[in-house]
């Protein structure tokens, strides 16, 4: 009986971290998919959590829907964040701008 209770919870607990996982996933994607730009303009800040990025940056017209999916995720972490000295359209996807690392 206790055997069979332990692998039960073992079950539930493999199941509910999974379903986290797919869930962090799932919205690294679409945060992904929504970071696109043609020029510095196009990018919003729409925050800071982890496990998703010090500085969230997302195209205009996405960023008030991303902003909604992040501010709901439940995060179990937190970051240190460097300094931002705003966002530059690399590529067509928006990077913040960071100090440089100090030169050896």
């Amino acid at each position: 009986m206790k055997l069979h209770t332990l692998l039960s919870l073992s079950a539930v607990s493999m199941l509910l971290l999974s379903s986290c996982t797919s869930a962090e996933d799932a919205l690294k994607k679409e945060l992904t998919e929504a970071n696109y730009c043609e020029t510095e303009s196009d990018c919003v800040l729409i925050g800071s959590k982890c496990p998703f990025d010090c500085y969230i940056y997302v195209n205009a017209a996405e960023a008030d829907a991303m902003r909604a999916k992040v501010d709901a995720f439940q995060s179990t972490c937190e970051y240190s964040c460097l300094q931002s000295f705003g966002v530059t359209c690399q590529n067509n996807v928006c990077q913040p701008i960071l100090p440089e690392p100090p030169a050896e």
